[in-house]
């Protein structure tokens, strides 16, 4: 996201940080960029496909670290997403597993 701001002043800033912080990516992260990639790559024509395979090798290869998505990471998560109000990217067929909260608490 901070990537494609148009904010010169928030640009540096990102810049400098990633100088001197290593950042850390999920598994999960991963696997919706290259899936939103291969969508893309799907639909596109032209010299469009060569456009997004090259930003696909390009944040391929810049990567660094990822972590991995284990059990545990998935219960907490699991369980962070079912607090939220409104679930950024809720899953189909979500309304049919709708548990309450109290019904979360007594479990």
């Amino acid at each position: 996201m901070m990537a494609r701001s148009d904010d010169s002043q928030s640009r540096a800033w990102f810049r400098q940080y990633l100088a001197t912080h290593q950042v850390h990516f999920s598994a999960v992260t991963v696997v919706e960029r290259i899936r939103g990639y291969a969508l893309l790559f799907l639909q596109a024509e032209g010299t469009r496909k060569e456009q997004i395979e090259g930003a696909r090798i390009a944040y391929i290869s810049e990567l660094g670290r990822v972590w991995p998505l284990d059990g545990g990471v998935g219960v907490v998560a699991g369980e962070i997403m079912a607090m939220l109000p409104h679930p950024p990217t809720p899953p189909r067929r979500a309304h049919q597993f709708v548990e309450s909260r109290q019904e979360r608490l007594v479990r």
